[in-house]
């Protein structure tokens, strides 16, 4: 069984968290959630909301009923137990059924109303910014956006990533937009570390949003998928969004998947219009950038600009030169990997137009050929011996 102990409150320097001691079967720990003063009396810290919707993955892998030492709000205490947990445990091989032990408070009361989105910068990010600003096709309007920092960012130091994009978000979409920038700190990806982030980014998303719901009335959550690609899928949990955000939402704070009724392609088409992503969307998987490199996430955004006719506009963000001078290779790394989501399509658009070259094709060939003889020499090049020890 896991044990929630009641929540307390923290101050760390500029910070304030509110925490949780965990004792998982014997091990103990203490899960934190926190932001920067100014919001500390946004944080919630009566109820452990945020902290069950945080070690609910946990809990359904291993078959371990989570215990609260301090209530649970009422609405989602009877979501969690009444429909998303059955569900997922029958969909899922590795989820099991749990149960939630804790006492059922009313929910929350006090909020200050705020709409919010998390700010990657990314091309899902930066189009939900622009529906929710420039569009504003829902009732809501945008007041924050958020920098969770629960696990996204590539290894290394977490302080020093966060530091240098929340200061880039600063001087760069804030101004242009006049939306107030928050962070969110936690340390959920630092004990939790044996979780695959993919797995379980809806439920540690959620969790630091249910930390501060006198703030948040309203949460957009960007989605990677199209809404008709919905599965529950064990590996990404942000494909089951459309189900698991109303059961993880509250009275007083509601979560929304958003931007999934288009797919990548269609919303580089209306970045390209948008003022600010052509001078801040920064699809990269580094945080710490000025210019774009040869990620995955970068080779696709720029293909696909490429192949929509629409790269010229993103000098600011992307080396237009080096794409010129390399084209060829992007076009190939698009062929060798169209069977990838986003990939096919970029893909799909380059041959709907003819713009795959021989050249490209040929640096394909060769480049699915390397991969193929890595793949079957992979002992040997790590320097492995038949019997799997280091040589």
């Amino acid at each position: 069984m896991i044990i929630l102990g009641a929540p307390y409150i923290e101050q760390a320097g500029s910070r304030v968290y509110v925490c949780s001691k965990v004792d998982d079967n014997g091990n103990e720990y203490v899960l934190r959630i926190g932001t920067y003063s100014e919001y500390a009396k946004y944080l919630v810290d009566d109820r452990l909301d945020s902290f069950v919707t945080a070690l609910l993955p946990r809990a359904m892998r291993r078959k371990e009923d989570i215990k609260c030492m301090a209530p649970v709000s009422g609405s989602l205490l009877y979501q969690i137990n009444e429909y998303l947990v059955p569900v997922c445990s029958s969909k899922m091989r590795d989820y099991h059924l749990i149960k939630v032990e804790a006492d059922a408070v009313p929910d929350v009361t006090e909020c200050a109303g705020a709409v919010a989105t998390g700010y990657s910068g990314g091309v899902d990010s930066m189009h939900t910014v622009m529906n929710m600003t420039v569009l504003n096709k829902s009732p809501f309007k945008l007041t924050h956006l958020v920098i969770a920092n629960c696990g996204a960012y590539e290894g290394g130091n977490d302080e020093r990533k966060i530091s240098y994009f929340t200061e880039k978000a600063t001087n760069g979409i804030v101004k242009d937009t006049g939306l107030k920038l928050l962070l969110i700190d936690t340390n959920l990806h630092q004990i939790l570390n044996d979780e695959n982030y993919l797995s379980v980014i809806s439920y540690r998303l959620t969790s630091c949003i249910l930390a501060l719901q006198k703030l948040f009335a309203v949460y957009f959550i960007s989605t990677t998928y199209e809404f008709a690609k919905f599965s529950f899928d064990i590996n990404d949990s942000a494909y089951a969004d459309l189900f698991l955000f109303p059961y993880l939402s509250t009275k007083t704070t509601s979560l929304y998947s958003t931007g999934g009724h288009k797919p990548r392609i269609e919303k580089l088409i209306d970045l390209s219009d948008y003022e600010p992503a052509r001078k801040y969307l920064h699809p990269c998987i580094m945080t710490r950038r000025n210019r774009d490199c040869r990620c995955s996430k970068c080779v696709f955004t720029k293909t696909a600009l490429y192949a929509l006719g629409k790269l010229d506009r993103f000098g600011e963000v992307f080396d237009l030169d080096e794409f010129e001078k390399n084209k060829d290779w992007y076009i190939a790394q698009t062929i060798v990997n169209k069977d990838i989501i986003h990939y096919g399509e970029a893909y799909a658009l380059l041959k709907e137009k003819g713009m795959i070259t021989e050249k490209s094709k040929q640096m394909a060939r060769i480049i699915t050929a390397a991969t193929i003889v890595a793949h079957r020499n992979k002992d040997i090049i790590e320097g492995n011996n038949k019997e799997g020890q280091k040589a």
